[in-house]
């Protein structure tokens, strides 16, 4: 029973931290926008998916490149990543040039960025309050807090007015935290097994 416990821990802790190890993190955003790409207008539903690996978050120790005033340490920023742009009726773009998210604490913001020109959609939410990118959460409604342009493949892509926004983030375990999780899971199994036996052998000997 002690034994089916402390594999029972291990594996919750393992469950647990696997979300900080180093792996895959998917940011998705998600909205109604409107603006226009390579100066053709556009407006409708928009997904936003950025994805890169947790091994990238860092401290933002300077806010040269967030447009938010804040405290040392700024925040946190994860970079570089992949980011795919999805227009209803267009299709998909991809931003061109290195790309970034970031959270900033105060005022719970969190943005989507490119080394060019900087920020083009941040959303802040007290519900983003401790997020340190690289763990899941939200689906969460949040407010735009800017809007602004980003190249792409197709020419510059730019956002006006955003609504019902909606930020989230899967972070994806590397391949040997997987291990250790089913590992730590057949070690509960083969003690509760074994402790099934042990009371079936006690029954038939009284």
């Amino acid at each position: 029973m002690k034994l089916g416990a402390l594999l029972f821990g291990a594996a919750l802790a393992c469950a647990a931290g696997g979300v900080a190890d180093a792996g895959t993190i998917s940011y998705e955003l998600t909205g109604i926008g409107d603006g226009t790409l390579n100066g053709a207008a556009y407006s409708g539903p928009f997904q936003i998916v950025a994805i890169g690996q947790t091994s990238g978050v860092q401290e933002i120790t300077s806010p040269a490149n967030i447009f938010f005033n804040g405290a040392d340490p700024f925040g946190v920023s994860i970079g570089p990543l992949d980011i795919t742009i999805t227009l209803l009726g267009i299709g998909s773009v991809n931003v061109t040039d290195p790309a970034y998210v970031f959270y900033v604490p105060s005022p719970n913001v969190a943005g989507f960025g490119a080394s060019t020109d900087g920020d083009f959609l941040d959303v802040v939410s007290p519900l983003l309050s401790g997020y340190d990118l690289a763990s899941s959460i939200g689906p969460l409604a949040v407010d735009v807090a800017y809007t602004g342009s980003v190249n792409t493949q197709y020419g510059v892509l730019t956002f006006n007015d955003v609504s019902g926004a909606q930020f989230s983030s899967v972070a994806i375990p590397e391949p040997a935290t997987w291990i250790m999780m089913l590992a730590g899971l057949g070690g509960i199994g083969a003690a509760a097994r074994m402790a099934r036996r042990k009371a079936a052998a006690a029954v038939a000997s009284a």
